[in-house]
């Protein structure tokens, strides 16, 4: 027969485990790294797009960058696919076009730097490619 408590038991021994392993391959210090990364590439988005970049967010790995508008995000998103990366967007409900930066947890540098250089392709498609028809846009909101 079971005992009640069993599966505690192996649920913990599983949570342990997992710590283990996150401390093993150093997964804080790794992350640290990766936040900077893209920290840094917020920041140029932010400081090179702002006629479309209203604003720039991160926690950790988690990041985003908020757009003028959903349609905006929409031509950032299908660019960044074109160079082989797949963005979502989120806040369609308000108006607002996130693209949202979320890399697996053990992401390597290399493959970090790949997707963020996809992402920095599709925005210069977007804004370098229609700088002047953005500004009149722009002017015109």
């Amino acid at each position: 027969a079971r005992e009640v408590g069993e599966g505690g038991r192996q649920a913990c021994a599983a949570a342990l485990a997992a710590l283990d392993v996150l401390q093993e391959e150093q997964v804080p210090r790794h992350a640290a790294g990766a936040e900077r990364l893209i920290g840094h590439r917020l920041d140029r988005w932010r400081d090179q797009y702002v006629e479309g970049v209203v604003e720039t967010s991160s926690r950790g790995i988690l990041a985003g960058v908020r757009l003028r508008d959903t349609t905006l995000a929409a031509m950032v998103r299908e660019r960044a696919l074109a160079h082989g990366l797949l963005v979502r967007i989120d806040g369609a409900a308000s108006e607002e076009g996130w693209i949202g930066i979320r890399p697996p947890l053990l992401v390597t540098r290399t493959e970090l730097e790949r997707g963020l250089d996809s992402l920095d392709r599709a925005f210069s498609d977007v804004f370098d490619t229609g700088r002047s028809s953005l500004h009149a846009a722009t002017r015109a909101t």
